[in-house]
């Protein structure tokens, strides 16, 4: 078994990247990553939102009355909202547009902002880890500065949800596996499985 490794997911929105982090470190002992794990816990501070309201799939598109800007405390992201689309205070946004745009107004002003508590936790802790959710080309480079490898995982029918660059800035990138998920649960485990083999003891 390898001392160091680590294992970045890309892939659309609801592609399996969660059900693939969620298995390598039930079954193989990998500590879990992701670079939206602040930005998730700042916009729930800002609206008064529980974390897992916001990341609810079902719900993510859906405008949310608990997302508008009259409600938000954090008056730059509403300053750099208003710049940016001219929303109405009282507009209803869904959880996804939000979290795209509080990540775009965090970048804004630091590129790195959320890749350097992530990159500071893998240099840390020697091991095996994964992060779930590699969306953007600096993402990427950090991790191939920690000898990381890349998975795809392809899932039909599911295509990019947006046009945003969170979405679909990593599309034609590089990476060292793709895993199907055309099946069943049991059927994405075994190719997880296949994958890692060679890898993990």
């Amino acid at each position: 078994m390898e001392i160091n490794m680590v294992i970045g997911l890309m892939g659309a929105a609801g592609s399996g990247k969660d059900t693939v982090a969620d298995y390598l470190v039930s079954t193989y002992g990998f500590k879990r990553h992701a670079f939206a794990d602040l930005l998730y816990e700042e916009v729930s501070a800002a609206f008064d939102v529980p974390v897992k309201r916001l990341m609810q799939r079902d719900t993510k598109e859906q405008p949310m009355r608990a997302l508008r800007l009259s409600r938000c405390h954090e008056a730059g992201f509403t300053a750099f909202l208003m710049v940016n689309e001219a929303p109405m205070l009282n507009e209803t946004f869904s959880p996804r547009h939000i979290l795209q745009q509080w990540g775009d107004y965090r970048r804004t002003k630091k590129p790195n902002y959320f890749i350097e508590p992530v990159i500071d936790a893998l240099s840390a802790e020697p091991g095996k880890h994964v992060v779930s959710d590699v969306r953007f080309p600096n993402e990427r480079e950090a991790l191939i500065k920690l000898n990381a490898s890349f998975w795809r995982i392809e899932r039909p029918g599911i295509g990019y949800a947006s046009k945003h660059a969170s979405e679909t800035a990593l599309a034609n990138a590089h990476v060292d596996k793709t895993i199907p998920n055309h099946g069943s649960l049991q059927e994405l485990q075994r190719a997880i499985d296949g994958k890692l083999f060679t890898k993990v003891a």
